[in-house]
């Protein structure tokens, strides 16, 4: 649509690199890593600007977020899950024991993970980007 924008948050090319198993492993990891979320594209901001032009679109915003530590904290509790997993597989849905889960572990990882999402990130570095982009007019780079 005219004025139309598109608003996006991705994992950028960084999520791999601050990996723990990524640094100790190898690449082998992070792309194991990346296929078992999904992840099909891992770009930096400048990246996806070209990607967007493609399409009539003009990176106007971005943003990184998720610092290397933050990565880490996920990685972990990536593998912490397995048993939900299990769990998943086994009867139907992610959590067994919902009232379990909120009494006894709710009340220690919101205080332990809140200063972590709240670390600022290097300008041009994080494991995501938002971006933000608006429809290019008839004239090349016009934003209208």
């Amino acid at each position: 649509k005219n004025r139309g924008q598109l608003i996006a948050t991705v994992p950028s090319s960084y999520l791999t690199k601050y990996l723990w198993g990524t640094q100790n492993l190898g690449r082998w990891y992070g792309n194991f890593f990346n296929s078992i979320f999904k992840h099909y594209n891992l770009h930096t901001h400048k990246q996806w600007e070209k990607i967007l032009a493609k399409h009539n679109l003009k990176l106007i915003n971005y943003s990184y977020y998720h610092t290397k530590e933050m990565i880490q904290v996920h990685e972990l509790l990536s593998f912490l899950s397995i048993p939900q997993h299990i769990s998943k597989f086994i009867f139907g849905h992610w959590v067994t024991f919902p009232n379990l889960r909120r009494i006894l572990i709710l009340p220690w990882i919101y205080p332990l993970l809140k200063p972590l999402y709240l670390r600022d990130t290097k300008r041009d570095q994080g494991g995501s980007v938002l971006l933000t982009a608006e429809k290019l007019g008839k004239r090349k780079n016009e934003v209208i």
